[in-house]
């Protein structure tokens, strides 16, 4: 697995021709479910492949992922109206959109191997292959959706819901690499990736929380419901990240200890998705209000 590397600048310096999708009858509701949900797709890849590594006691789990990526991927293609996910018509995401649908049929036929009983490394290996290409196209769709939607959303909140729902894949990416490297699984490489991951992760949050331009984050404003609640997600991550941070020391666990120190962060990471993923919710929320003053995210001029 190679982590792949993202260059973000400002969508602000520029203006962006919107396709036929973000400019008629999509509401401002729609799009941002579309963000949201595009954007959970990321995450999803890697849960599964999280998941995997306990397929014992994550079956239920994993199967309920697998259905719901495939029902948003079609969505995302065909529509959904009970999940605001309007057909899109542009050329350029359905391209995208198809890709990531080829990308995940050997991932989800591997993963339902898996689940039906075979747990062999040469299966595993697979997943662990396909599942950054089918996260990487994924990603490339929600930044085209981004684009698309950047001058019909409020300044900011495209980009604000790209990244919010990114800090979902990230928490579980970073706890697929964390569990590869204290199971020995190239060690090297994916402790040299969880480092790049929880990175990334720091640095959206503190952008979330207080602005970044090179993100193109805006911040979001105090005494919120969003800033209270990514508070609590830092919270979270400043208690999930000591752990993060002894595993790439190298440093050498026993067997129990590895086994005690994989169910801890197994525990916290699953608390951190859940927290970022209402953060998400509450800003697809916020997205649709029409007074500035109960807007969570600053201004640009602040």
């Amino acid at each position: 697995m190679k982590w792949f590397s993202l260059t973000f600048i400002s969508l602000l310096s520029f203006k962006l021709v919107l396709p036929v999708y973000a400019n008629s009858y999509a509401t401002t509701a729609e799009k941002s479910a579309v963000l949201n949900l595009a954007g959970k797709e990321r995450m999803l890849t890697q849960k599964i492949s999280k998941d995997i590594l306990h397929i014992r006691s994550e079956i239920d789990d994993l199967k309920k992922n697998i259905d719901e990526f495939d029902q948003t991927l079609n969505g995302l293609i065909k529509g959904d109206p009970e999940h605001k996910l309007v057909k899109t018509e542009d050329p350029a995401i359905l391209k995208q959109l198809n890709k990531v649908s080829e990308l995940w049929q050997p991932f989800r036929e591997n993963v339902a191997a898996v689940l039906a009983g075979d747990i062999s490394l040469e299966r595993v290996d697979k997943i662990t292959q396909q599942n950054m290409p089918l996260m990487e196209n994924m990603n490339s769709v929600v930044d085209l959706y981004e684009k698309a939607f950047f001058d019909s959303l409020e300044p900011g909140m495209a980009t604000t819901l790209n990244l919010a729902g990114k800090q979902r894949m990230l928490s579980q990416k970073m706890a697929k690499e964390a569990q590869l490297v204290l199971r020995n699984v190239k060690p090297e490489e994916n402790r040299t990736n969880l480092i790049a991951t929880m990175s990334l992760f720091d640095k959206t949050m503190k952008g979330l929380i207080a602005g970044d331009s090179e993100l193109g984050l805006p911040g979001t404003q105090e005494d919120t419901p969003i800033y209270k609640q990514l508070m609590a997600v830092d919270k979270i991550w400043h208690a999930y990240k000591p752990i993060l941070e002894k595993i790439v020391s190298n440093y050498h666990y026993t067997d129990d200890e590895r086994e005690a120190r994989i169910a801890e962060a197994r525990r916290i990471n699953l608390i951190l998705l859940m927290n970022m993923h209402r953060a998400v919710n509450l800003y697809e929320q916020a997205a649709g209000l029409r007074s500035a003053s109960l807007r969570p995210w600053k201004s640009p001029n602040k």
